[in-house]
């Protein structure tokens, strides 16, 4: 049996670590008016992990929900 190299990636790892990280996120964007420390936290996390992904567009516009959701959290 010949394993890949694990320095080496498929392209389709992308995406495949991108999919849980959206399923995850478009859920806990709709809450806006909620703040805790830990929601706050995976927030953060969902930002900054979507960052290098937003080339896809799905990934743009979840990011542009993002914002607008910090934005109304920061206000």
């Amino acid at each position: 049996m010949h394993l890949p190299d694990p320095g080496r990636r498929h392209p389709a790892n992308g995406a495949g670590r991108l999919d849980p990280v959206v399923r995850g996120a478009e859920t806990p964007s709709d809450y806006a008016v909620i703040s805790s420390a830990r929601g706050d936290s995976h927030f953060r996390a969902l930002r900054s992990g979507i960052a290098p992904f937003t080339e896809v567009r799905a990934v743009r516009r979840l990011d542009q929900r993002a914002a607008e959701v910090a934005r109304l959290k920061a206000a």
